[in-house]
C-alpha cells in the first residue's frame, strides 16, 4: 500500500521536515540531577554520564540520516501522489530537499515524485524540487512499454553515485520528458527514446532504475 511505501521511505513527516534540535546537556544534567537528588553521588554522575551520551549518539545518528524514497507500490508503478499529500509527507519532503546538503536518494518513483508535474497523476501537484516534467514512454523503434530489463546508463556530470557507464535494471512505464540540466547526473536510451535517468545536486539524488535489482554497479551505489 502507500502506507506501506510511505513507511519504508520516510520515518515520520516530523521527522524528516526539521533536523534534530540542539541538545542542552546542561539542562538535561541538571533534570537529572534534580529527580535523583535522594541518589548517592556516584550513581548519579554515572546516570547523568550515561544519558548524555547515548543522547549525543541519537543526535548524530538524526543529524546523518540518509532518506531513501523508493515509491514502488506493490510492484506497480501507479503511485497515489494525492494520498502522500494528504498525509503531509510531500510537503515534508519538500522542507528536507530544500537543503542541498541533506542526504537523500529516490528511485524509481521517487525520481518521478522530485518534479512538479507527471502524466501518470495529472493535475497533482509533485514534490517540485527539481524544474522539468514526467511523461509515458513513447519509444519510436516501437518498443514494449513498459521498459523492463537492463539498460546502459551513461554519466552526464561528475558524481560520486553513478559510474560514467554502468548497466542496470529498469522497470518503468513513465520517465523524464524535460530536466534542469544542472540537475541531469545520467541518460539513458530506450528504443530511440533518450531521457535522463539520473539526477543530483548537493546529496541529493534520484535514479529512474532500481540499484537494489542491478548487481553489484547497483549496490555500489546503495552503499
Amino acid at each position: 500500500s502507500v502506507a506501506d511505501a510511505v513507511k519504508r521511505g520516510v520515518p515520520t513527516a516530523k521527522a524528516l521536515a526539521r533536523p534534530p534540535p540542539p541538545l542542552d546537556e546542561a539542562a538535561v544534567a541538571d533534570a537529572l540531577r534534580s529527580q535523583l537528588a535522594e541518589w548517592p553521588e556516584e550513581i548519579v554522575a554515572e546516570t547523568v554520564d550515561d544519558v548524555l551520551a547515548g543522547l549525543r549518539q541519537k543526535r548524530a545518528q538524526l543529524a546523518g540520516a540518509r532518506r531513501v524514497f523508493d515509491a514502488v507500490d506493490g510492484g506497480s508503478e501507479q503511485l497515489d501522489v494525492a494520498a502522500l499529500e494528504r498525509l503531509g509527507v510531500l510537503e515534508a519532503l519538500r522542507a528536507y530537499l530544500a537543503d542541498k546538503d541533506r542526504p537523500f536518494l529516490g528511485i524509481c518513483l521517487g525520481l518521478q515524485l522530485l518534479f512538479a508535474s507527471s502524466a501518470e497523476s495529472p493535475g497533482v501537484r509533485g514534490i517540485a524540487a527539481v524544474d522539468g516534467s514526467v511523461a509515458k514512454l513513447a519509444p519510436p523503434e516501437g518498443c514494449a512499454v513498459p521498459h523492463m530489463g537492463w539498460n546502459e546508463a551513461l554519466s552526464t556530470k561528475a558524481s560520486p553515485l553513478f559510474l560514467p557507464r554502468a548497466r542496470y535494471y529498469f522497470v518503468h512505464s513513465f520517465a523524464l520528458e524535460r530536466c534542469d540540466p544542472a540537475w541531469a547526473a545520467a541518460c539513458t536510451d530506450y528504443g530511440g527514446q533518450r531521457f535522463v535517468c539520473a539526477v543530483a545536486d548537493g546529496r541529493r539524488a534520484a535514479c529512474q532504475f532500481h540499484p537494489e535489482k542491478s548487481g553489484p554497479p547497483g549496490l555500489d551505489l546503495l552503499r
